[in-house]
């Protein structure tokens, strides 16, 4: 049964190293079932991770490269997983709390690990406070964001026209409350 399944995709651009520490680490800690789908988005300077599983020949960015792996994956999942190759995971398992929160929570469609007080973001209201489980939040990056794929699906997934992946969690996150729909930072 996919429908309790994840679907995480990393875009790796001449990072193998990040990209496969990252792969390791979900692999050793997450309990949830997730397929990691790695994006080689082509490397050139590089070799590709070894754990790539879709190879594009040329640069298509981030946004497209993220596409990709929707398009290898299909939607059969509950949710998607999305995480930059700078991300790194510290604590035990992120995806869990996070896909118990979407299940729970009927009108959730997305939610993010809480970032460390040391993490370099202009985006605050994402580091951690010091509390226990989930709190609601207007807007969460794509770092390692998880989006619930139903309704994910449901809005066109990214805009493919936003390359670069600027402004798509912003997009994302304005359809959610569009929709009235919640999006939460788990601290856990």
């Amino acid at each position: 049964a996919l429908k309790n399944k994840v679907a995480a995709i990393i875009v790796n651009y001449n990072m193998p190293e990040r990209t496969d520490a990252l792969v390791e680490y979900i692999n050793t800690n997450v309990k949830w079932p997730v397929h990691v789908i790695v994006v080689d988005n082509g490397s050139d300077i590089a070799e590709p991770s070894k754990y790539t599983t879709v190879r594009l020949e040329q640069n298509v960015q981030t946004t497209r490269g993220w596409l990709a792996g929707l398009d290898y994956v299909g939607d059969d999942y509950l949710a998607y997983w999305f995480i930059i190759t700078s991300a790194e995971f510290v604590g035990g398992d992120p995806l869990t709390p996070m896909c118990e929160k979407l299940i729970l929570d009927q009108d959730a469609v997305g939610i993010h690990p809480a970032l460390t007080k040391d993490s370099t973001t202009h985006w605050t209201h994402m580091q951690a406070t010091g509390m226990q489980g989930c709190r609601p939040t207007w807007m969460i990056d794509n770092i390692a964001s998880l989006y619930l794929a139903d309704w994910f699906n449901s809005i066109g997934r990214f805009d493919p026209a936003l390359i670069y992946a600027w402004g798509i969690d912003l997009e994302t996150c304005y359809k959610a409350r569009q929709d009235k729909r919640l999006l939460y930072i788990c601290e856990d």
